[in-house]
């Protein structure tokens, strides 16, 4: 039988696929299921932009087993989209007839910029402080998004023609990490990420995020680091793993705490990303979100399915859902709620307390 509660996103990734599920419950998706396979499509792609036939036998085992998960799904409830490596496969069209017949639903071969606005709509939706200007980096593997706002629609949104597969195929031939390939690297990224650089900077962001696999991998391996000094991604953590794999000299030799052997191999890329962006865009530290692009697909697709739910603050919903489902007595929350406010109002200048404080005494009187 469908399953009309259930929606789902499939982000097919230059390095790796993705699959999320979720339930609607009072209004707001609860996660159920998640999916990630690491397929490295950018890697099975040659020059010319033709796809090797080993690789598209993993891409397509990989989509079949996707299917399966989704079948009882309605197929208004699922989107699907491909990205930087899809956009530049050359005579695409049996390989897209082929992946869609493996995931049985329709893929969206989706621009740049397009993948830019998903990506800030999934961090975004995620994030307590949306009112925060935030900037948005997601390194890809075929291609970097660089997002920026602070609403529920991004003011920045661009994409760049580079990721950590692509990145460390080009200047780490043969998985060799010297100090001139790193140099060389990074000269090429910044140069061509400077065109961005004075939109970026002239930006007034507050917070710096990155949203992908290679920056979770990053910020994890700078916060295992005993001479961490602060929790994320700082330079002087950035630049102490660039020493790391200086000393390295191989991806095969590279052993980190935070660094799974799935990342492993174009991590080194990412890094070389990650240490041009930096330093171009000014960005001292740089967290990392648990929510990406696959999460701005199912909310872009709900709430276009239906539009009521649009604007809707997700904690509010993920507290009215709780207080629903174990049957709190809302009239006696209220009061509670209205009396520790009007108090935490009186002290909160002079307590040096933010709107953050304010909205997590709320959930927790509520409750």
């Amino acid at each position: 039988m469908s399953r009309r509660d259930l929606y789902a996103g499939v982000d097919l990734g230059s390095n790796s696929f993705h699959l999320v599920v979720s339930r609607l419950e009072h209004g707001e998706l609860r996660q159920i299921d998640q999916i990630k396979e690491m397929v490295r499509l950018a890697g099975g792609v040659d020059a010319k932009g033709h796809l090797s036939a080993t690789v598209e036998e993993i891409v397509l085992a990989c989509l079949t087993r996707f299917a399966e998960r989704i079948r009882d799904i309605p197929e208004a409830q699922i989107r699907a989209v491909g990205t930087q490596t899809f956009r530049r496969l050359r005579h695409a069209e049996r390989f897209h007839a082929a992946a869609e017949a493996a995931l049985g639903c329709p893929i969206d071969v989706i621009s740049g910029r397009e993948e830019a606005r998903l990506v800030y709509r999934g961090v975004w939706q995620g994030m307590s402080n949306q009112a925060t200007p935030k900037l948005i980096m997601d390194v890809g593997g075929g291609s970097t998004e660089i997002v920026a706002g602070q609403g529920e629609q991004p003011v920045i949104a661009e994409s760049l023609p580079f990721g950590c597969v692509g990145m460390t195929m080009k200047f780490f031939e043969g998985g060799k990490i010297t100090e001139k390939r790193w140099k060389k690297g990074k000269q090429r990224i910044m140069a061509d990420a400077q065109a961005m650089a004075s939109v970026v900077k002239s930006y007034p962001w507050e917070q710096a995020i990155g949203s992908s696999g290679t920056a979770k991998a990053l910020v994890s391996i700078a916060e295992s680091r005993i001479d961490a000094k602060a929790s994320g991604l700082s330079r002087l953590g950035l630049s102490l793993i660039r020493q790391q794999m200086l000393e390295a000299g191989h991806v095969n030799r590279l052993v980190m705490p935070g660094l799974s052997e799935r990342r492993q191999p174009v991590i080194v890329g990412g890094a070389l990303i990650f240490d041009a962006l930096m330093d171009v865009f000014e960005i001292d530290q740089l967290s990392a979100s648990p929510y990406a692009l696959r999460e701005g697909l199912l909310y872009d697709m709900l709430e276009r399915l239906d539009p009521s739910l649009r604007h809707h603050n997700p904690r509010q919903l993920t507290v009215a859902a709780m207080m629903e489902r174990y049957q709190c007595d809302p009239e006696q929350a209220r009061r509670v709620t209205e009396y520790a406010l009007l108090g935490f109002d009186q002290v909160a200048e002079q307590w040096n307390l933010g709107p953050a404080t304010r909205e997590l005494l709320e959930i927790t009187c509520l409750l």
